[in-house]
């Protein structure tokens, strides 16, 4: 099922618009909404209101500490340092500005920076059909996200990306290969990707995954100076179609790009 999601740049309030109504559904409470039983846990983030004993904190912001069964009521820490109150749920309101307020314009300076530095780069989605996808492309392209090795004369470029709203929630990766170097200085002019073994490794205290198979996703790139060849032998099983001869660039490989494309490729 498709959902869409609103944002209101007035406030930051996410909204979801799940396709079958005209209700606009809040991603987050409404600040006039009083905290269920679900909701309502140590360390969330609170708005006092409704207090006629002390007027003065309607409005001021505290942590949830622990729930005291005997008297009903909740430890609020506050934030402006007044100590600690014991408050009934009824006043508490969770303080949307911890997950809303300016969220959304920081994302899109993220993204612009990540444009400006070259993270994120223009060039084909789907590598089969590299004219009719053109967009800008969330693999990255050069940063911590980017693992790159040069081996007599084969450069490799790998690179991540989370997809949380995939089926299959994890990461997606992109392989890239090229030739670097002359032909003197390498020792040959192509060279074709016939098996593959990757190391897929977390962080260094994990064990890493290791895969090995033939080619890649049924291809076997046979790579030249400043491309790759298609034909029947790199590409036995026609993934591109009528796009015979030489191809201008890296060859990539990009899981989760195209539609019989799957997270492990």
């Amino acid at each position: 099922a498709r959902k869409f999601l609103f944002v209101d740049v007035a406030d930051g309030m996410v909204y979801c618009w799940p396709g079958d109504s005209l209700e606009l559904l809040p991603m987050v409470p409404r600040p006039g909404v009083a905290l269920s039983e679900g909701e309502a846990t140590e360390g969330l983030p609170v708005r006092l209101t409704g207090l006629s004993a002390r007027p003065e904190l309607n409005g001021c912001y505290g942590t949830l500490g622990s729930f005291d069964e005997g008297k009903g009521r909740w430890q609020v820490c506050m934030k402006n340092g007044s100590g600690t109150h014991l408050l009934k749920q009824e006043n508490l309101r969770q303080d949307v500005s911890e997950i809303t307020g300016d969220g959304l314009l920081r994302w899109f300076e993220e993204y612009a920076r990540r444009l400006e530095e070259g993270v994120y780069t223009r060039r084909a989605i789907v590598n089969e059909s590299p004219t009719e996808t053109i967009g800008i492309c969330l693999f990255p392209a050069c940063g911590a996200e980017v693992s790159r090795c040069v081996t007599r004369g084969v450069e490799v470029v790998a690179s991540c990306v989370y997809t949380p709203e995939a089926s299959q929630q994890g990461w997606a990766y992109s392989i890239a290969l090229r030739l670097v170097g002359s032909a003197a200085e390498r020792g040959y002019e192509t060279c074709q990707l016939t098996t593959r073994t990757w190391r897929i490794q977390a962080s260094d205290d994990d064990e890493p995954d290791v895969v090995n198979g033939e080619g890649v996703i049924g291809l076997f790139p046979i790579l030249a100076d400043g491309g790759w060849i298609s034909n029947r032998l790199s590409d036995p099983h026609g993934q591109y179609g009528e796009r015979e001869g030489f191809q201008e660039g890296w060859f990539r490989y990009q899981s989760c790009s195209g539609r019989k494309r799957g997270m492990r490729g």
